[in-house]
């Protein structure tokens, strides 16, 4: 129902999961679960207005999915080279998009690969604009200088190409490379091996009630992203959560 928030003991959401025409029934395990602040909701239901009063993405008026500022994850396990989006509105803190191990444990566990985008150039818990982490360390990524950042409450299209075999990972926003990390050589490798079990979502903030929104996740193989970095599409197929389409 539009805007349950909190409770899934009686399992508020069943997630449909299609890996490559498996399709199974994702049910959350409980409160306490990844899911347990997560729902669906409308400009009726919204938390703060942010989502009714930002541009970007007509489709949320249909209905978007709000968070309180905790990370959601589905099982996944398909590819070793994927890409996982979302549109997103970024909390005062940070946005996450993450690959891990499994869907119980989030975004802290051995295994796990999460990135980080935050406004400007520092979010309130005092990252970068792009971060990664590895369950328990927090690394800036290295970017080019000059490279600009989303500083808004709008909309935006955030995606992360997950590429086991070539141990690197890629950092888009609308579709324009920001960051393309050597996962063999940053950070002395800590953040190489990560696990592709599960893919996933979500934010932090302050000042925000901890509310975080996003839109339109989709996770599959990436399409051919044309070099050098530049404006370009990312195609997807594969799975789809949500209950609109940006129009």
């Amino acid at each position: 129902p539009d805007g349950f928030f909190g409770n899934n003991d009686n399992g508020a959401y069943n997630v449909k999961v299609n890996n490559l025409g498996q399709a199974a029934v994702y049910q959350p395990a409980g409160r306490g679960s990844s899911f347990d602040v997560f729902s669906f909701n409308t400009f009726s239901s919204q938390f703060d207005g942010r989502p009714s009063a930002a541009s970007g993405n007509a489709g949320a008026a249909d209905g978007f999915a709000q968070s309180g500022g905790n990370d959601n994850v589905i099982p996944y396990g398909a590819r070793d080279h994927y890409v996982v989006q979302v549109d997103a509105i970024l909390p005062n803190d940070r946005l996450d998009i993450s690959s891990g191990t499994a869907a119980d444990t989030g975004i802290f566990a051995p295994g796990s690969l999460s990135l980080f985008f935050r406004k400007g150039t520092a979010g309130v818990g005092g990252g970068t604009a792009l971060d990664l982490f590895n369950g328990t360390t927090n690394t800036p990524a290295p970017l080019p200088p000059g490279t600009s950042f989303v500083n808004d409450d709008n909309w935006h299209n955030y995606a992360v190409d997950f590429d086991q075999p070539g141990h690197r990972v890629k950092a888009y926003i609308d579709g324009i490379l920001r960051a393309d990390i050597d996962l063999t050589t940053f950070a002395g490798g800590s953040y190489d091996n990560f696990s592709n079990a599960t893919v996933g979502f979500g934010g932090s903030g302050a000042g925000d009630g901890f509310a975080s929104y996003a839109d339109n996740l989709m996770v599959g193989a990436p399409g051919e992203v044309p070099e050098p970095a530049g404006p370009c599409a990312i195609a997807l197929f594969g799975m789809l959560v949500g209950r609109s389409r940006r129009r």
